[in-house]
């Protein structure tokens, strides 16, 4: 069984040294190409994807917010999660 989960980050309100952002946003793509190459290779059960675009990789106080965005997706996690155990 597989899953994924991927984040994707474009929320930027210039808080954040310039050079940061920098390094912040090549490292996402570096994830974002990651995921998009395992996915070409080997077969997802799962994939979950909530929608926390406006949230940032500096964003360590925002965690109540972060936790409320899974909502977005948890019934059709739970819905992929019931068929993929049916299945074995």
């Amino acid at each position: 069984m597989g899953a994924g989960v991927t984040v994707y980050y474009s929320f930027d309100d210039g808080s954040v040294a310039r050079s940061l952002r920098v390094w912040i946003r090549s490292f996402n793509i570096t994830l974002r190409s990651i995921v998009i190459a395992k996915r070409a290779v080997s077969r997802l059960d799962i994939l979950v994807r909530p929608l926390i675009g406006q949230f940032g990789t500096m964003d360590f106080f925002k965690i109540q917010e972060v936790a409320m965005a899974k909502n977005t997706v948890r019934d059709q996690f739970k819905r992929q999660l019931d068929a993929v155990l049916c299945k074995t």
